[in-house]
């Protein structure tokens, strides 16, 4: 069985400059596609968000979700799929998370220390339309497992993956955004924002009005572009997508801001499959 669980945090209270705009829309386009071109059922894709019509996105919130699905996961074997839209910040030890909707950080250890012993029971994808989400796993913590290992430009994950075949079980991390270094973190806000480039508005070729985050933009159109053709995509084809809608709308070569896999192997085999 293919279960979700879907976190999108706008953050409404704060300013508006402060606020992930697509956050909402992420979650409800995102939603709609699993369940009509991927087969989902609608009754197993729990959604949190800070809109008040579901349980807060807080720190403990999600880290009881998470915990709770990853563990029946286990127990089930039913694949898994975490998808997050929101801020990425440090905790008060320096290491990048998940800024909840209560503005505390759920740290990338959480999730590294509850999917180790995960990926050898069952497969949990995790996509994160988040900034700087990269960090969350390095890029030695899969070892040598050919997938799910963290890299941080596209011609990388090409050498890494061409002609590695898909493994039955396991963890795979998307991430729609690498680490800045601290040079680039000292850069001026604007600056450091087209480095990022992952919350442009982007909604060019997707079947919506509403905007969405450039990465989950080109997720959504990949699979419904696709569908109509009656065809699988590749992992390349999805990164390939990615990073030219990424300097179409923000003008920076993005071959370094898009951390995750590639390869020829069809996307489905890892994301949405049986």
């Amino acid at each position: 069985m293919k279960k979700a669980l879907m976190i999108g945090i706008k953050y409404p209270n704060q300013v508006p400059s402060e606020q992930v705009i697509s956050s909402y829309n992420n979650i409800d386009t995102v939603r709609d596609k699993l369940v009509t071109l991927k087969g989902f059922d609608h009754k197993n894709i729990t959604i949190l968000k800070d809109d008040g019509e579901t349980d807060p996105p807080t720190q403990k919130n999600i880290e009881m979700y998470v915990d709770s699905a990853v563990t029946a996961a286990m127990s089930t074997g039913d694949k898994l799929l975490i998808y997050f839209s929101a801020h990425g910040r440090h905790d008060k030890e320096g290491e990048l998370g998940i800024l909840a909707s209560d503005l505390q950080v759920v740290p990338g250890r959480f999730f590294r220390n509850l999917l180790n012993p995960a990926r050898e029971k069952t497969r949990v994808t995790m996509i994160c339309e988040v900034c700087e989400s990269s960090a969350f796993f390095p890029k030695d913590y899969f070892g040598s497992r050919p997938f799910g290992t963290m890299v941080d430009s596209a011609k990388e994950s090409l050498q890494l993956f061409i002609g590695t075949k898909p493994i039955a079980k396991g963890l795979v991390f998307f991430s729609a955004s690498r680490e800045l270094s601290g040079v680039e973190r000292s850069l001026p806000k604007e600056e450091r924002e087209k480095l990022l480039a992952v919350q442009k508005c982007a909604s060019k070729g997707v079947e919506v009005t509403c905007p969405l985050g450039v990465f989950t933009a080109e997720l959504v159109n990949c699979l419904v572009e696709a569908d109509k053709e009656g065809r699988r995509i590749t992992n390349r084809e999805l990164i390939n997508s990615i990073q030219c809608q990424i300097e179409l709308n923000k003008g920076v070569n993005s071959s370094k801001q898009i951390a995750g896999m590639e390869g020829d192997d069809c996307l489905e085999d890892f994301y949405f499959s049986d």
